[in-house]
């Protein structure tokens, strides 16, 4: 028997993503956990070049970044974002945004260190409907 996880990793072509990729957002979300989580994934020019960047916390919370990993081209960082997509999958989380350009969410731009909060216009896009 086919559980939800293994639907949704079935379901989802993650290798289509790869043409127009800028960022993903993923988000978790289990009110009986209390866990109300989001996860997105960039590819963004940095001030050395062109770079893998996840940020990650609870919704309405401090946000919390992992540094950005950088890479040469997208042909190189798409196995890395593969498995990013396919480990946060694996962990309950689902797709908020469709492949599009997500900044206003994450922020205008990605700022290193970035804003330590997201304010509740981008919180708002998170929201269940």
């Amino acid at each position: 028997m086919m559980n939800k996880k293994t639907a949704d990793l079935n379901f989802i072509d993650i290798d289509a993503l790869k043409d127009n990729f800028t960022w993903l957002v993923l988000k978790r979300i289990d009110l009986d956990a209390n866990a109300r989580r989001y996860y997105a994934i960039g590819w963004q020019e940095t001030l050395l070049g062109w770079a893998v960047v996840r940020l990650y916390g609870r919704m309405g919370g401090p946000r919390r970044t992992i540094d950005p990993q950088p890479f040469d081209s997208l042909d190189e960082a798409w196995p890395t974002i593969r498995k990013l997509i396919k480990t946060r999958l694996n962990h309950g989380y689902v797709i908020a945004q469709e492949l599009t350009d997500v900044q206003p969410v994450l922020s205008i731009s990605f700022r290193w260190p970035p804003s330590p909060t997201l304010d509740m216009e981008q919180l708002a896009l998170f929201e269940e409907q």
